[in-house]
């Protein structure tokens, strides 16, 4: 690996880490305020900018993960969020209405944390397993 690699590596995880501290201060503002509409806004506007660099991420990481099909690399992870919004939004509205704010906010921290274990266990696997040497 050269240096600008490393370099690259680093910046991405600095940002990568930067967008999740925006999306968690704006979910923490509407959190401790939600009837506040000067904090709605501004975690509105946080919000949108964390979810637009992380599609970025998503996409860039679906192509350089499937180099030998770009098509499915770009368009597979916004499969996945289309899919998350589509089951997401009705779920978050019926969570709010029945059991409040609270109990739906921790749920889809809870599905967030979830995804993040799968996520982390099967790019260990895959980290684990012999190269394949067949052409």
């Amino acid at each position: 690996m050269t240096r600008t690699e490393c370099r690259l590596i680093v910046a991405g995880t600095m940002l990568i880490g930067t967008t999740y501290g925006l999306a968690r201060f704006a979910y923490g503002l509407l959190a401790l305020s939600p009837s506040n509409l000067a904090a709605a806004l501004v975690s509105g506007a946080l919000f949108g900018a964390a979810y637009i660099m992380l599609t970025g991420v998503y996409l860039v990481w679906g192509i350089r993960r499937y180099a030998d099909r770009p098509a499915i690399g770009l368009g597979l992870p916004f499969l996945m969020i289309t899919a998350g919004q589509i089951v997401g939004s009705p779920l978050a509205g019926y969570l709010i209405g029945s059991r409040g704010y609270l109990v739906c906010f921790i749920a889809f921290a809870l599905i967030a944390v979830a995804t993040a274990l799968i996520g982390a266990r099967t790019t260990e696997r895959a980290a684990l397993q012999p190269a394949s040497t067949s052409p």
